[in-house]
């Protein structure tokens, strides 16, 4: 999973909506979300993701961190880690 679809995934998921809910809006197959959010596929062009931020009704903050990749690899490298007990 690339860090631009773990997040996505993780956008998606906490509004409650379906991969296929999700390719209805950007009138897209279904497949093709799942891939973009599996790493299959790279991430979707600057207007696609305009139209998912639209879609999900992100608000700015959450929109800035889909759209700028250095964040995405921030991102997933803070969902790796693990706290260690001291």
């Amino acid at each position: 999973m690339t860090p631009f679809g773990r997040y996505l995934t993780t956008l998606r998921l906490n509004r409650r909506v379906k991969q296929k809910e999700l390719a209805e809006a950007l009138d897209v197959d279904p497949s093709y979300i799942s891939a973009i959010e599996s790493g299959k596929k790279a991430p979707p062009s600057n207007k696609a993701i305009q139209e998912i931020v639209i879609a999900l009704k992100l608000p700015r903050d959450e929109e800035l961190l889909l759209v700028i990749p250095e964040v995405q690899v921030f991102i997933s490298l803070m969902s790796d880690w693990e706290y260690e007990s001291f």
